[in-house]
């Protein structure tokens, strides 16, 4: 009987061991999700955009429009342009102009004349490291996206090299309160995509067949990377942490975008090269340094209307994007050059 006992005893020790030890491990599980800085910042963190100058250098013949329309056409574009484009011809717009950006990522893959951009959420795992999960996002006309996504038209009498003038365009932090004390950074994550949609080469054609112009080749698509070989120490301290990158502040670094859905239940690492989700953006990428000259060609022009579509955003998979950069804002100002080809 007394053996019964003492064996009942241990059983229930043993369990007790057992429940103790689980809620142990819930309790680091919980410590270990909600604890720490973040990389693509944290859940309820935005970034601001406190303005947007679109322009060409005024000694070629580029004119821009962000419709088409006969009376549209000028040499600079700002943000009131693009929200009040005319879209009244019967093509769906989706020009989105978001209050608030959230990190997202993209290997540029296009279809139908949109790019494909996805969402990421990051949290720990019990053991401490870092998992990525990404859902895809869906372009929103009006303010209510997490990136901003527009139809830009250009046109131009005879056939030239459209290209990024880098003297005269720039991705800066734009400080919104001396007061306050926020971390400057953000605008070394930021993101511009250029995508070729087509050309018409008639300008006086019917506003539809401009407007409907479209691609799903993602060879048409560039995107442009400001400020590349440009870190705070916010930004190399990340590289370590998420990615286990040991950086200089000058040195420009490599990084694979997301180019599909991941679930979460997938638990797949932060860093992880998995060809499923992540690809290099290979010639697709433009990088040019913080204070850079000269030019970076994007397309070659034919006499007509050509339509593109401007995309601006936070590439989340930069390691400049983390928690200390969120919550601030950000400017950019870009100018259009061209050359004969």
């Amino acid at each position: 009987m007394r053996n019964r006992r003492n064996i009942r005893g241990r059983q229930n020790n043993s369990a007790r061991k057992k429940r103790l030890f689980s809620v142990f491990l819930l309790i680091l599980s919980i410590v270990a999700l909600t604890g720490g800085t973040y990389a693509w910042f944290s859940m309820n963190d935005s970034v601001n955009n406190e303005g947007i100058e679109i322009g060409v250098t005024p000694s070629n013949s580029l004119e821009l429009s962000v419709d088409a329309t006969p009376n549209s056409w000028k040499k600079n574009i700002v943000l009131d342009d693009i929200k009040t484009a005319d879209y009244s011809y019967g093509v769906t717009r989706k020009n989105s102009y978001p209050t608030m950006y959230k990190p997202v990522s993209t290997i540029g893959n296009t279809v139908n004349g949109y790019t494909d951009f996805f969402l990421g959420h990051i949290s720990k795992n019990i053991l401490g490291g870092y998992i990525i999960s990404a859902d895809k996002v869906n372009e929103i006309d009006g303010s209510d996206g997490v990136l901003m996504a527009y139809d830009l038209y250009i046109k131009t009498a005879k056939e030239q090299v459209l290209q990024i003038n880098i003297s005269n365009s720039s991705v800066i932090y734009k400080k919104q309160d001396a007061d306050k004390n926020v971390t400057e950074g953000i605008e070394d994550s930021i993101r511009l995509g250029f995508v070729y949609e087509g050309l018409e080469p008639n300008v006086y054609a019917d506003i539809d067949d401009i407007q409907g112009l479209n691609t799903s080749n993602i060879n048409n698509i560039k995107i442009w990377e400001p400020n590349a070989n440009h870190h705070y120490q916010n930004g190399i301290d990340a590289a370590k942490e998420f990615y286990d990158l040991t950086i200089n502040a000058n040195q420009v670094v490599d990084y694979e975008g997301i180019k599909a859905a991941i679930p979460e239940n997938l638990k797949i690492p932060l860093g992880s090269t998995n060809n499923l989700y992540f690809e290099s953006l290979g010639t697709r990428l433009i990088r040019t340094n913080r204070d850079g000259s000269g030019t970076a060609d994007l397309f070659t022009l034919s006499s007509g209307i050509t339509k593109l579509r401007i995309y601006m955003w936070i590439e989340g998979q930069d390691v400049d994007c983390e928690n200390e950069v969120s919550g601030t804002s950000f400017e950019v100002k870009l100018n259009f050059t061209a050359r004969d080809s």
